[in-house]
């Protein structure tokens, strides 16, 4: 479908409609790092998949994205695409025994490096949750665990990583902590905290947005998915 995906700027959706295959195995590779999490879960919950059916359907979504057009079907005029990638894991589901078949015919040989070990703790926790709400939930955390990652490799390369601390005690800690307590501990002033921190949360909402732009396909679903996560516009 020529002219579905902007030209100037290829996202990672754009490129994982490449048919240049190596093109599309990396794009594939970059979109199942914020949504293997939510499938996984999705197909735990909403279709009561045993833990081990879960990672091979999985692990089989993603290794036929990458194999085949997925992409061919989805329309961004017509809805967001998280929205499509629950309906495709839905119709994974569907063909269950397809892609059973299709797993023994590989023999299991080429699998997508994922750890699924943590998500169980995760499927205990939203039992008596609707699984489309946790889809969407865990999608957004998906992405802001995303953005902190790059943030950290970003701010590590620039020789920033004092600002990347600071927002990791602060923002990211489970306990709550005060800036002169992170002033003391890494030996700086409350000043200089309060300056990492500010920029330390402009750079980390940059970069999530940079991320929302390679996971959406259109300005619209952009300011979309921005205004959702963030809660305001862009």
């Amino acid at each position: 479908m020529p002219g579905m995906f902007p030209t100037t700027n290829l996202t990672a959706i754009g490129r994982a409609r490449s048919h240049d295959r190596a093109e599309r195995e990396r794009a594939w590779l970059e979109l199942a790092a914020v949504y293997h999490r939510p499938v996984y879960l999705h197909l735990r919950l909403k279709w009561r998949k045993s833990a081990v059916e879960a990672e091979d359907l999985t692990q089989h979504f993603f290794l036929h994205a990458i194999e085949n057009e997925l992409l061919g079907a989805y329309d961004p005029a017509r809805g967001r695409f998280r929205t499509f990638v629950r309906v495709c894991a839905d119709r994974v589901v569907m063909n269950d025994n397809a892609a059973r078949h299709a797993l023994k015919r590989s023999g299991g040989a080429r699998h997508l490096d994922i750890d699924f070990t943590e998500l169980e703790a995760a499927v205990a926790d939203n039992a008596a949750v609707d699984p489309d709400r946790v889809f969407e939930e865990e999608w957004a955390r998906s992405v802001l665990a995303a953005s902190v990652s790059r943030l950290e490799k970003e701010l590590a390369a620039e020789g920033r990583s004092h600002q990347f601390e600071v927002f990791s005690r602060y923002d990211l800690a489970e306990n709550e902590t005060t800036y002169a307590e992170i002033a003391g501990a890494l030996g700086v002033s409350v000043h200089d905290v309060t300056n990492y921190l500010a920029a330390a949360r402009r750079r980390f909402r940059a970069v999530a947005l940079e991320i929302l732009r390679e996971l959406t396909a259109s300005e619209e679903e952009f300011q979309a998915e921005a205004a959702a996560l963030f809660g305001v516009d862009p």
